[in-house]
């Protein structure tokens, strides 16, 4: 496989068991990118992996993870008052960031 030089697009690796791959796998998206086939993680993995960075060290992933995960909740329409969001953001971060992004939408709204 030939792959392109990647320099110009920063990513950021997530390390995971074999369970969590292979929901990656059977549940994101397929597209091609530049002609090479890709899978985009579905928006509750993609939740679960910012969700995570943060948690794993909170200091120096909150500002640079945060911007995505409201865009993420806004693109998509996501109710952070619903059961299944706050479970999720409370499994793979914490209270405080579930609070924080809370209080976000709770101040964007006025």
């Amino acid at each position: 496989l030939d792959i392109p030089d990647l320099r110009w697009m920063p990513i950021d690796l997530l390390l995971n068991d074999k369970e969590t791959l292979k929901s990656i796998l059977e549940n994101g998206k397929k597209v091609t990118v530049m002609s090479y086939p890709v899978i985009i993680p579905s928006l509750e993995h993609l939740l679960a992996m910012k969700f995570h960075a943060v948690k794993g060290n909170y200091q120096r992933r909150f500002y640079k993870d945060i911007p995505d995960i409201l865009s993420l909740i806004e693109k998509n329409n996501v109710r952070i008052d619903s059961d299944s969001f706050r479970e999720l953001c409370l499994k793979y971060g914490s209270q405080e960031l579930y609070d924080e992004i809370k209080r976000f939408f709770e101040e964007h709204k006025k």
